[in-house]
């Protein structure tokens, strides 16, 4: 192959990219990772419920709810694209699954763009689509308990609430006439975000509405992003703990108190078993650190522990706090002292069931160890 061959093959390759565009990107989102969006309620009764199925991709979607005053609204926003150019926009959908019209005129979830036409920050237009404006001109109308596909960009229509390029609330048209007559306009920056799923601002109208939202797209010629909405997905954390220095008694039944911390934060407490096993269940992905306590046990933190699918660790804990202040010292000997030939379980350090010489031993062989 020549050189110029190999220039030619390289220019049609080039242009071929251009004119497909770049390849779709999965952005899974959930409501402990929004990937950039913000959910937002404007009232008391609207309301985001991340749920599993039904769905169109994944295996769940994101459930909007307007809530009985219409006149409240539910907006899910993102910033992440502010000063995209409306005219490099090459891909707008989303699916949508409405239960409750609220009203008896089908409606279904609205998208509104607030437009900056100069590139100073500022809002100078607000464009909104509504699906009910489709009927007369793609014969789309919405429907219940059905998942319907929105191909916003290439089959919406648009109105300006500025009746800017001739598309008012009446006179709806496509989002190219709009950039025909501003071809500079772009997604404003900044805030919260000013690209919008939204529904509401009618009392009446809007109440109880609720519909499912999933496989938003968005995209340009350099990027596609396709939201899939997801429900948080939950694991376990499997937990082997070694009871320590001098502890012959039985594991089963002990109970320890944790504190869980990372991208959310969980409390309440740990049974062994037999073989010094417990697990905390319920838990999202994610790093964390662990704080375990418990009778006599001095206070032990594990950090970066990374809980995602089947996650287990093992740990040691520090035996002779017979007072449970996380430190061995001489206060534990004085506990020891006024419970001498008893069975007190915070006394009983190595769990033979009755306070001793060998309890002595664990306290001294430990003196001066803390908790974490």
């Amino acid at each position: 192959m020549n050189t110029r061959t190999v220039c030619l093959t390289a220019i049609l390759a080039a242009a071929f990219a251009s004119i497909s565009g770049a390849a779709p990107v999965s952005v899974v989102v959930t409501p402990d990772n929004m990937q950039g969006w913000t959910s937002q309620v404007s009232g008391t009764t609207g309301s985001f419920t991340f749920v599993n199925g039904p769905s169109t991709i994944g295996s769940g979607s994101m459930v909007m709810s307007v809530g009985a005053s219409g006149g409240d609204v539910i907006a899910f926003r993102t910033a992440s694209y502010g000063r995209l150019k409306l005219a490099r926009i090459n891909s707008l959908k989303m699916d949508t699954r409405v239960t409750n019209f609220g009203s008896s005129t089908p409606k279904g979830l609205a998208m509104q763009i607030d437009v900056d036409w100069n590139d100073d920050g500022a809002v100078d237009d607000q464009l909104v689509y509504e699906p009910i404006y489709n009927n007369n001109t793609f014969n789309q109308t919405p429907a219940l308990n059905t998942w319907q596909t929105w191909d916003i960009l290439n089959n919406g229509t648009w109105y300006s609430v500025g009746g800017y390029a001739g598309m008012g609330q009446s006179t709806p048209h496509k989002l190219s006439q709009y950039i025909s007559n501003y071809p500079d306009a772009r997604i404003t920056e900044g805030g919260l975000g000013h690209l919008r799923i939204f529904a509401g601002y009618s009392a009446g109208y809007w109440d109880n509405f609720t519909a499912a939202i999933d496989n938003l797209q968005i995209g340009a010629l350099d990027f596609v992003h396709i939201y899939d909405f997801e429900p948080s997905q939950t694991t376990s954390l499997g937990i082997t703990v070694d009871p320590g220095l001098g502890f012959i008694g039985a594991l089963n039944g002990i109970i320890l108190n944790y504190s869980l911390s990372g991208p959310r934060s969980y409390t309440g407490s740990l049974t062994l078993d037999a073989s010094g096993k417990s697990q905390i269940s319920g838990v999202v992905p994610g790093t964390y650190s662990l704080s375990l306590t418990g009778s006599h046990w001095t206070k032990r933190i594990i950090n970066d522990i990374n809980v995602n699918g089947t996650t287990s660790i093992n740990t040691t804990l520090t035996n002779g706090d017979s007072d449970g202040d996380s430190q061995i010292n001489l206060f534990d000997f004085v506990v020891l002292d006024s419970k001498f030939g008893s069975s007190d379980a915070m006394a009983d350090l190595n769990g033979d069931g009755q306070v001793n010489l060998f309890d002595y031993v664990i306290i001294d062989q430990n003196f001066g160890a803390q908790g974490d």
